[in-house]
């Protein structure tokens, strides 16, 4: 769900900032969603080669004092460098990844939320079916992706009756000769 997403991605940026990766790379799902292999695989490739030919072009010195995995990223390429270069590095390399990134999470998101749609839908079609039948969808006949968007649905429900993101209209309903018979309350969520 993208809410757990972004919520995990908000919370692994602090970490993040102290060279701790491990909620930002293994927090997204790299393994179950192949989107990600690619820009997985190619932001290391291209920072090895920006910042060897870096080194190489003298722009970075070489690296003389080892750095411990916790110092933060930025402070490190100066500690490590002895160098403002250092740290200039790093941050053209992290944006640089988020470059790469980038695409590859407008594409995930777009995947994400035609298959959330199209599962709503499928629900939708199902419950349209029994209730043609006057019999009710039950939890125990779901399928593991039905269960997932209905209790999806529900927690989103539930998260929009707290913030009043629901309201009440009213549908005029004429009869047959254009006057008014009354209205049909109907209860949106936008």
């Amino acid at each position: 769900h993208d809410k757990t997403v972004h919520t995990v991605t908000k919370l692994a940026a602090l970490p993040a900032c102290f060279n701790i990766s491990e909620i930002m790379s293994f927090g997204l799902p790299v393994v179950w969603n192949p989107i990600f292999c690619l820009p997985f695989l190619l932001a290391p490739l291209v920072n090895l080669h920006i910042a060897y030919w870096a080194t190489r072009l003298h722009f970075v010195p070489i690296i003389t004092t080892p750095i411990t995995w916790t110092t933060p990223p930025f402070l490190s390429g100066y500690i490590a460098t002895d160098s403002l270069c250092g740290t200039f590095l790093q941050i053209l390399l992290f944006v640089i990844d988020l470059f790469i990134y980038a695409p590859f999470v407008r594409l995930y998101d777009k995947q994400k939320a035609y298959r959330f749609t199209r599962l709503v839908r499928e629900l939708e079609h199902e419950h349209q079916q029994l209730e043609m039948l006057h019999e009710a969808l039950r939890p125990q006949d779901m399928n593991t992706e039905t269960q997932i968007i209905t209790t999806l649905l529900a927690n989103d429900l539930r998260d929009a009756l707290k913030q009043n993101e629901l309201f009440l209209l009213y549908q005029p309903q004429f009869d047959t000769t254009g006057n008014f018979i009354g209205a049909e309350a109907l209860l949106r969520w936008p």
